[in-house]
């Protein structure tokens, strides 16, 4: 695996778009709950451009690595007699708007795979084409049949038609049950019995039917959410693991990694494998965002509600000091990352 320029390039602006649509999560936010947004920032590090409208100045910066949306009194460095400072808003309030930005990012995701999902289709339980002298073709099954059951298991999808032959061992028939519309009949369904083909290409037992493709919308957003729920489920997996010490080094890499894994999907599987991956680290950044750890929008949120459930025996001060270890906590690991990841790509 290596990284190309088009690679860093390509990584770069989906940083930025990801970080971009995060902190808009956050500025929307704000600004429909009244805080004052003191700036919002495209990129890192020294200001190149800005433009000041109302109370917010909106900047570009040196360094591509995201951007930031600055409020007042977020960093415990308020005008108390401020009652737009961040600082003073009701608890609800703060929660919303640090939540904000994993939520925008999850809606990215959720965007960015429809997208992706729509433009190259869905597969379905509906059988697109028949191969000539297949087992399929033998036992009558024709295009635009629905594959409702295989062997007596409920079919939902071409997945359950895959799996339901992989694991035909050879030994006897299987029954299928169709769905056929006909003119003089309406809808009806049938049991056809077949003998499944051994593949050598595939390595597994086929029919001879591929699935149909639809190109639908509905159909697409169904995928992404269980797109989703499977990224939410890998990263509890993950975690889980993590605290048992069953992980190490090379099952987490930084934006090197990703790099190096953006322009291989670049050169090997196109641009449309690039923007789905854009569309999981749009998940797993909303998730990674979530977490309770100081500086992140999980651990301030836990904060919040500390404060709230203590009556605020932990101050401003105390905050910004936890949130400020945090930050350094996780700058460490940063560059921890950037270096593993650089020297193991070196190596390989």
């Amino acid at each position: 695996m290596s990284i190309s320029v088009i690679g860093v390039i390509i990584a770069i602006l989906f940083f930025c778009l990801l970080v971009i649509g995060h902190e808009f999560g956050h500025f929307i936010a704000a600004k429909r709950l009244g805080v004052k947004v003191l700036e919002f920032s495209m990129g890192m590090g020294p200001l190149l451009w800005h433009s000041q409208k109302g109370e917010t100045q909106y900047s570009l910066r040196a360094i591509p690595i995201g951007g930031f949306c600055k409020l007042e009194g977020e960093d415990g460095d308020e005008n108390k007699e401020d009652m737009r400072s961040f600082a003073n808003q009701p608890a609800w309030s703060k929660i919303l708007i640090l939540i904000m930005g994993s939520v925008m990012n999850v809606v990215m995701g959720l965007i960015i795979l429809t997208i992706i999902f729509t433009s190259i289709g869905s597969t379905t339980s509906y059988v697109g084409e028949v191969s000539d002298g297949s087992p399929a073709a033998a036992a009558g099954i024709l295009a635009d049949d629905r594959i409702v059951a295989i062997n007596g298991k409920e079919v939902l999808s071409w997945n359950d038609v895959i799996a339901s032959t992989s694991s035909y061992d050879g030994d006897g028939s299987i029954q299928v049950i169709l769905e056929r519309k006909s003119s003089e009949k309406g809808k009806y369904q049938f049991p056809v019995e077949l003998v499944p083909d051994y593949n050598e290409e595939a390595g597994r037992y086929i029919m001879g039917v591929t699935t149909k493709i639809v190109h639908s919308v509905p159909m697409s957003i169904k995928e992404s959410l269980a797109a989703c729920g499977s990224m939410f489920v890998s990263m509890k997996e993950f975690l889980v693991n993590l605290f048992k010490g069953r992980t190490n080094s090379e099952d987490v890499v930084g934006v090197v990694g990703i790099m190096a894994v953006v322009s291989e999907q670049a050169k090997t599987n196109g641009l449309i494998n690039v923007i789905y991956l854009m569309g999981i680290i749009s998940f797993n950044l909303a998730i990674v965002n979530m977490l309770p750890f100081p500086a992140l929008d999980g651990g301030r949120i836990l904060l919040v509600l500390l404060r709230k459930i203590t009556h605020d025996k932990i101050g401003d001060k105390a905050e910004a000091i936890v949130n400020a270890i945090g930050f350094i906590l996780l700058m460490i690991l940063m560059i921890f990352l950037l270096f593993k990841d650089t020297f193991t790509f070196i190596l390989k």
